[in-house]
């Protein structure tokens, strides 16, 4: 960016899509703890203080965080499990790497069956809170 140039970031504080999955993964793979992600300093970038600091170091200014509320709705499971599950989505690929296609089904399917007895009613809206953050260089 140039200078004076405004930079605009979010990243999750907590998402109910996330949780869910993961509970998911435990429940089936009892023994086996939950992998560390590799995706970009996961833990860092999940709180306020962290992003604003990632933000200062790589020089920007005049940093601001808040929360900002959002949903992803699932009111049709098959496609979310396409779509976020099955692409191996960035933040979850790590969890997922020694899942072979059987397993992953099984696991979209207990995945599934997670989310619509959490949220049996439509339309099933998957809370999460993300950290919005602006910076200036």
């Amino acid at each position: 960016l140039s200078p004076g140039g405004i930079i605009g970031v979010t990243s999750f504080q907590t998402n109910e899509w996330m949780n869910i999955l993961f509970e998911t993964i435990r429940e089936l793979r009892k023994d086996e703890p939950t992998r560390p992600s590799t995706f970009p300093d996961p833990k860092n970038w999940g709180s306020h203080d962290g992003v604003r600091k990632h933000l200062e170091k790589a020089g920007f200014k005049e940093v601001t965080t808040r929360d900002v509320e959002s949903f992803i709705q699932v009111d049709d499971p098959t496609w979310f499990m396409d779509a976020f599950v099955k692409a191996r989505n960035p933040g979850i690929a790590d969890h997922l790497a020694d899942f072979d296609d059987a397993e992953l089904n099984v696991l979209c399917d207990k995945y599934a069956e997670n989310i619509i007895s959490r949220h049996p009613e439509t339309p099933r809206r998957l809370r999460g809170v993300a950290i919005a953050a602006t910076g200036r260089k």
